[in-house]
């Protein structure tokens, strides 16, 4: 196993936060600008700016899930990006605030006067309504902050463990559990977040179909990530580091 310690490129990781303080900032300008001019047309491009962005990491800490239960080598050479897509979902769930007050603008069942002249939105009050469908987001997000914390926490471990196939295997364990959760969650929260933006439609398939977008679009990130780092000569050595760990156990598999 590489001893070598693990020495992250903070020269070029500092010079791209500050590009992405600049962006960030003229983004929240321009949305503060658009919320003055137009609050509806605010919203509806916040969720889809949101659930756009969201899908790439979610789907990303879903391909870390079938990595882990696989115990492939065929996802090691973006394991450390997947692991840190994994643990941006809670700042993700803080991006959802701005939505909560556009509710009623974004969900016809959000609206009482509607639901009051709709028979099937109150039908369905009694699982579409916003204090239930902020609990069930609130749960979701618990379940994938949850088991990407607990993920990244046995990685750590594992890369200064005298046993590192120990802690390969706790985290193989720990990622069957994860993945049918997640699985779980994925579906009811495209139901909850995409499906009820329009209350008469619906599909059987639906939840499947986001589900694996954003496992696509998870793992393109992922591997357009790696491929971009590649060319860093310090990316190359840490990243045979983060590596380095699990290469031993993949390959005494085979």
């Amino acid at each position: 196993m590489n001893n070598v310690p693990y020495a992250p490129p903070a020269a070029d990781l500092e010079a791209f936060g500050k590009k992405a303080l600049v962006v960030g900032v003229l983004a929240l300008a321009a949305s503060a600008a658009g919320f003055a001019l137009s609050p509806d047309r605010f919203y509806r491009a916040w969720l889809t700016g949101w659930v756009w962005c969201f899908g790439i990491a979610l789907g990303a800490h879903g391909v870390y899930l079938v990595h882990l239960l696989s115990r492939g080598a065929w996802g090691l050479v973006v394991r450390r990006v997947l692991e840190a897509s994994g643990r941006t979902l809670p700042v993700f769930a803080l991006f959802f605030l701005p939505l909560v007050p556009g509710l009623g603008t974004l969900y016809p069942w959000a609206d009482a006067a509607r639901v009051a002249k709709d028979e099937i939105l109150h039908h369905q009050s009694a699982y579409l309504n916003v204090p239930f469908f902020l609990v069930r987001l609130a749960l979701y997000f618990a379940v994938w902050a949850g088991f990407a914390r607990a993920l990244a926490g046995i990685s750590a471990r594992q890369d200064t463990s005298p046993d590192p196939a120990l802690e390969e295997r706790r985290m193989q364990v720990l990622a069957g559990p994860g993945l049918l959760l997640h699985i779980l969650a994925v579906t009811f929260f495209a139901v909850d977040v995409f499906m009820s933006l329009n209350p008469h439609w619906f599909s059987t398939i639906y939840g499947l179909y986001v589900l694996g977008g954003q496992a696509v679009s998870g793992w393109r990130s992922s591997s357009s990530s790696r491929s971009s780092c590649r060319r860093k000569s310090r990316w190359t050595k840490s990243s045979s580091r983060g590596t380095s760990t699990t290469t031993g156990s993949s390959s005494s598999r085979s």
